[in-house]
């Protein structure tokens, strides 16, 4: 069993065990660079996910490994899912507002919108998880500017959300 790993800050410990409970363990526990990252079990040939790790890690195509396990010339893959592009994805603000103006349009001149953020972070104190939101909502009929308007509200959430997780860190 080869065991490599690709991507700087991960790492790895291989786990074989003898007859345990009435079945044999053979596992590769990870850790990354946020802490742990879960175990691949080689018997059921499964990655497990920690509780304490926001990564979705999974089988991989090889372009998008992290670790790479060569068994006999059968290479698994293991990395990140999800961290590929995703199918619908906006390249740059000019299409952010292409679509704005289509709405706009759609819209007419009594079109009212109303946006909606949340954004939600985890951090730690003290070793333990705790959680911070923040929650922005705008309705505005026909703005001028759409995508401004998303701007602003996204940057209003993230200070507030900043603030949030100060007045946290201190109680």
């Amino acid at each position: 069993m080869v065991i490599e790993f690709i991507k700087e800050g991960y790492q790895g410990k291989e786990w074989k065990d003898k007859e345990t409970n009435g079945g044999l363990k053979h596992r590769l526990y990870v850790v990354g660079p946020e802490g742990e990252i879960g175990h691949y079990d080689f018997i059921e040939n499964k990655f497990n996910n920690s509780a304490k790790t926001s990564e979705n890690f999974s089988f991989v195509e090889d372009d998008n490994a992290i670790i790479s396990l060569n068994n006999e010339g059968n290479k698994i893959h293991l990395g990140v899912e999800g961290d590929e592009n995703s199918e619908f994805e906006i390249q740059n603000q000019s299409d952010i507002r292409e679509i704005s103006e289509k709405i706009k349009r759609q819209l007419g001149v009594n079109g009212r919108i109303e946006i909606n953020i949340g954004p939600t972070v985890e951090f730690k104190i003290g070793g333990k998880s705790n959680w911070a939101k923040s929650n922005i909502s705008i309705s505005v009929e026909n703005p001028d500017d759409i995508y401004e308007l998303y701007e602003n509200a996204s940057d209003l959430a993230h200070s507030i959300l900043q603030e949030e997780i100060q007045r946290l860190k201190n109680r």
